[in-house]
C-alpha cells in the first residue's frame, strides 16, 4: 500500500490458504488504484478469489470468481449557492463473473447525487441497475427462496443525514425498487447517535424491509440500540441490545475495555441470544463470557 502525495494511492494483497483436504486453487489477490482529489475522484480494482481459498479466520461471501470495479466522482463547491458546501456526482460499475467459466454472476451500474449543506447535513439520491444470475435457489428469508435463473432489476434510494456536530445525529433512508423477480421497500435509520451526557451516548438503529415475490411475501424488522459510557479516555463500557423479526431472536452484548498501558488492552465480553417464539421471557439459546488481554512489547 503506497501513495503519491495526498490524492493518488495504490494498494493490494496476495494470500494463499493451505487447508488440508482442499484442492490447489487456493489463492486470492487484489490490486487497487485511486485518485481522491477534492473535486475529482477515480478508482478501480481487480479481485480474484479461487475456488479452494479458505481464510480460516474471517468471511468470504463467495468463491471462484473475479471482480472488476471502477468508479468516478465529480465534487464541485458552488460559490454562488451559500447554503450548499459541496455537490457530489458519482457513478460506478461492478462486474463479477465465475473464474473457471467466465460466466456473468453479478453486474451493477450505480450513480448518485449528494448535497452537503453548510450546516453539515447531507441529502442525496442514488439509483442502481442490477443483473443477477442464480445457479441455484437463494434463500432470502427463513421461509422464502428465489428460484435459480437470470434477473434484472433496479432501485432508487433517498437519504438524509444529520451532521455529527448535532446532539442527535444519524442517517435515514428509503429504498424502493425491484428485488430479483419482485419488489422491495426498505426504511432504515443508521449511524444514529444521541449524546445524553458528555460521557454517555445512545446509538439506535432500525431497518424495515417489505419484500414481495412470486414465491411469497415477507417483511423483516431489525431494531437495536447501543449504549456507551466512558469512565476515562482509556476505559469504557458498552452494551448492545438487538431484535431480529426474521430469526425471532433477541440478542445482547456487553463489553468492557481498558487500555491499561499504551497499546495494551483488557476486554471482558458477555453475549447471549434468546428466542422470542415462546410466551413470556425469551428463551435462552446460547451464552458466552470471554476475557481477553494483550500486551504490547517494545524492543
Amino acid at each position: 500500500n503506497f501513495g503519491f502525495g495526498q490524492a493518488v494511492s495504490f494498494s493490494g494483497f496476495y494470500a494463499q490458504a493451505r487447508t488440508p483436504g482442499l484442492g490447489s486453487a487456493r489463492e486470492s489477490y487484489v490490486g487497487r488504484a485511486s485518485y481522491n482529489g477534492d473535486t475529482y475522484g477515480l478508482g478501480g480494482d481487480y479481485l480474484i478469489v479461487e475456488r479452494d481459498f479458505n481464510p480460516e479466520i474471517g468471511l468470504v461471501r463467495r468463491d471462484n470468481f473475479r471482480r472488476y470495479s471502477t468508479s468516478a466522482r465529480y465534487s464541485p463547491r458552488p460559490q454562488r449557492i451559500e447554503w450548499i458546501r459541496q455537490l457530489t456526482l458519482d457513478a460506478g460499475y461492478q462486474r463479477i463473473e465465475s473464474l473457471d467459466l467466465g460466466m456473468l454472476e453479478t453486474e451493477v451500474w450505480s450513480g448518485g447525487l449528494n448535497v452537503e449543506l453548510e450546516n453539515s447535513d447531507q441529502m442525496g439520491v442514488r439509483g442502481s441497475l442490477n443483473v443477477e444470475r442464480l445457479d441455484e435457489p437463494l434463500s432470502v428469508s427463513s421461509a422464502v427462496s428465489v428460484p435459480a435463473g437470470d434477473y434484472d432489476f433496479s432501485s432508487v434510494t433517498l437519504q438524509y443525514s444529520f451532521g455529527g456536530q448535532r446532539r442527535a445525529s444519524g442517517s435515514a433512508s428509503l429504498e424502493i425498487g425491484g428485488f430479483y423477480d419482485g419488489t422491495i421497500t426498505t426504511i432504515q435509520f443508521q449511524r444514529g447517535r444521541i449524546s445524553v451526557l458528555d460521557r454517555f451516548s445512545l446509538l439506535p438503529t432500525i431497518s424495515y424491509n417489505d419484500v414481495r415475490l412470486p414465491a411469497g411475501d415477507f417483511n423483516t424488522t431489525v431494531v437495536g440500540v447501543r449504549a456507551d459510557y466512558a469512565f476515562t479516555p482509556l476505559m469504557f463500557v458498552g452494551g448492545l441490545i438487538q431484535y431480529d423479526s426474521d430469526s425471532d431472536s433477541f440478542s445482547s452484548n456487553l463489553r468492557f475495555r481498558w487500555e491499561y498501558a499504551p497499546g495494551s488492552e483488557f476486554f471482558a465480553v458477555y453475549t447471549d441470544e434468546r428466542s422470542t417464539l415462546g410466551s413470556g421471557i425469551p428463551e435462552l439459546q446460547n451464552r458466552a463470557f470471554v476475557l481477553k488481554i494483550n500486551r504490547l512489547l517494545r524492543f
